[in-house]
């Protein structure tokens, strides 16, 4: 079922700058609700993270890569089978990593054409952009006549984290390690350059801030799941509230291993 939209005016993108782990597949998912919303190749786009420190991370471009090599060994009488929309949204992150202007021009022709009123790539990782890296997006889309219009999400900084090593354990199919290796691994991920990177919520407002003054939404996983919160989220959007489905779980990470700090 679809809903209408207030009275259109300018195009809007919405981008989601995190943070993991923090509600942002759900909100992507709510938004598809929407009639004017088309959604792009993915909801995680993962451009810019890619261009912008890609050599600090080293992900997710080189996973991307190696999936992309691993899938051309194969015969191509065998790649109709295999030609899955994963191995196209890679090939179209690779060709928009190398061809920074043509993301731009990707969503507006996927706005025009649509004739949608947004459209929106939710990749937590942009949290780690800086002031001229907004600015660079920012500039690049309104100068195409669409509204950048920034969404954080953020959460209590140790639920994240009990949130990723659950969702590690989950990827991995590992169901239940001691709490050494528990102490291990959340160490080594808070002590990593891309934990940094990603989680430094002061720095993030801070660009935010200088970028785009105050028309952006912040919202905490705490609390965004209420019709309070998302009537907010609608009216920064300017679009008519829809009554969400809080009961439906999307991308949640259950405590597989009772994790404790």
């Amino acid at each position: 079922m679809f809903f209408k939209i207030k009275n259109k005016k300018k195009r809007i993108f919405i981008l989601g700058v995190g943070m993991e782990k923090a509600g942002t597949t759900w909100i992507y998912e709510y938004l598809r609700s929407f009639q004017d919303f088309v959604p792009g190749f993915a909801k995680e786009c993962h451009i810019w993270d890619s261009i912008f420190y890609e050599k600090i991370v080293n992900k997710p471009l080189q996973r991307i890569i190696a999936q992309s090599k691993e899938f051309l060994k194969q015969n191509p009488s065998s790649w109709e089978k295999k030609f899955s929309k994963n191995y196209v949204n890679n090939f179209l992150r690779i060709y928009f990593i190398n061809n920074p202007a043509k993301y731009f021009e990707y969503f507006d022709l996927l706005t025009c054409k649509t004739n949608s009123h947004f459209s929106a790539d939710i990749t937590p990782p942009y949290s780690g952009l800086s002031k001229n890296q907004f600015s660079y997006i920012k500039n690049n889309f309104e100068n195409r006549g669409i509204l950048v219009k920034p969404v954080l999400l953020l959460r209590d900084p140790v639920k994240r984290l009990k949130s990723n090593i659950n969702m590690y354990l989950r990827n991995n199919k590992i169901e239940k390690i001691s709490k050494e290796e528990e102490k291990e691994k959340m160490f080594k991920l808070i002590n990593s350059k891309q934990y940094e990177i990603r989680n430094n919520y002061e720095y993030t407002i801070n660009n935010l801030d200088h970028v785009f003054k105050d028309n952006y939404f912040v919202g905490f996983y705490e609390n965004i799941f209420s019709n309070t919160k998302i009537k907010e989220l609608c009216n920064y959007l300017n679009v008519d509230f829809i009554k969400p489905n809080f009961k439906q779980k999307v991308n949640s990470s259950k405590n597989i291993n009772n994790f404790t700090l």
